[in-house]
């Protein structure tokens, strides 16, 4: 979406464009920042709490992992400055590529992932040697039985997800505004974060499902956790995150509702940026409109 607002001010010239561009950027390296904070826990689960999984599974899930680290993330986070800072700074143009970058970093995120847990749930290519998996074939890993319709899934949860956040948001600063309140707004607006409610919805059924299997008829869930580390303490550390993660999501949405009423604050152009003050004033002439 980023990418089409970009694309779209490049093209036209539009200040509006712009407008869109510079606000939903906000919005997406907050969410961004939010994701990386959260997501990051998982790398230590694997070494506390699952040490198993890559004693057994490592010569396939560690290299997967790197890629989706080496190939994507950094591509995304070093792209992400540039969108962030750079505009005004380089030419258009490259200002564009760096969006197209980091789109397409995104969704190479997406493919690594979803090979390893696709992987986990219809495992191929492998072979078993003294209990450890060992790669006979990574195009049959990679593109394993439920890889694609499963990557397929994930692409367009992720799109609707961005899209109901995008009505919600806008809906939300309709109705500050309007003089005449609209259910189908507050309806939008209520749906702000259903895609978010939907994903996580059904990554639960995906791997709950899988159980006892952490890799499906293959490996169980409960030969690779840790013994090492009594219940009391995985239980603390869970509740410690839990709320940490809801500190993180409230947060997050008083930042949201915060840009959505006060959208001029987010828009604040950047002395140095001449882009960001044309921002500024397409952003009062809509005000006025």
């Amino acid at each position: 979406m980023l990418l089409f607002f970009r694309w779209r001010w490049l093209r036209t010239r539009d200040g509006a464009w712009l407008v869109a561009y510079r606000f939903w950027t906000k919005v997406f390296a907050l969410s961004f920042a939010l994701g990386v904070v959260s997501g990051i826990t998982m790398s230590f689960q694997f070494g506390t709490n699952w040490p198993g999984f890559m004693e057994t599974v490592g010569n396939i899930a560690g290299p997967l992992l790197a890629y989706e680290v080496l190939t994507a993330f950094f591509l995304e986070a070093g792209f992400l400055g540039v969108m962030l800072f750079g505009h005004g700074r380089v030419s258009e143009r490259m200002h564009m590529m760096a969006t197209f970058l980091v789109a397409f970093g995104t969704t190479v995120i997406a493919f690594w992932i979803l090979a390893l847990n696709s992987w986990m749930q219809t495992p191929a290519g492998h072979e078993v040697i003294d209990g450890v998996f060992h790669v006979r074939s990574w195009a049959e890993v990679v593109f394993n039985p439920s890889f694609p319709y499963r990557l397929t899934l994930v692409l367009l949860a992720s799109g609707l997800t961005c899209a109901f956040l995008l009505a919600g948001l806008s809906a939300w600063q309709l109705l500050r505004g309007a003089a005449r309140q609209s259910a189908l707004l507050w309806v939008l607006s209520g749906m702000s974060f259903s895609g978010w409610v939907a994903t996580v919805a059904g990554w639960y059924v995906t791997e709950i499902g899988r159980q006892p299997f952490i890799v499906h008829g293959l490996v169980r869930t409960a030969d690779v956790a840790a013994t090492n580390v009594s219940s009391p303490r995985i239980a603390a550390s869970l509740a410690m995150y839990l709320t940490v993660y809801i500190a993180l999501i409230a947060t997050y949405v008083g930042v949201l509702k915060y840009m959505a009423e006060k959208p001029e604050d987010a828009l604040l152009p950047d002395t140095a940026d001449q882009a960001g003050g044309r921002a500024a004033q397409a952003l009062a002439g809509v005000s006025a409109r």
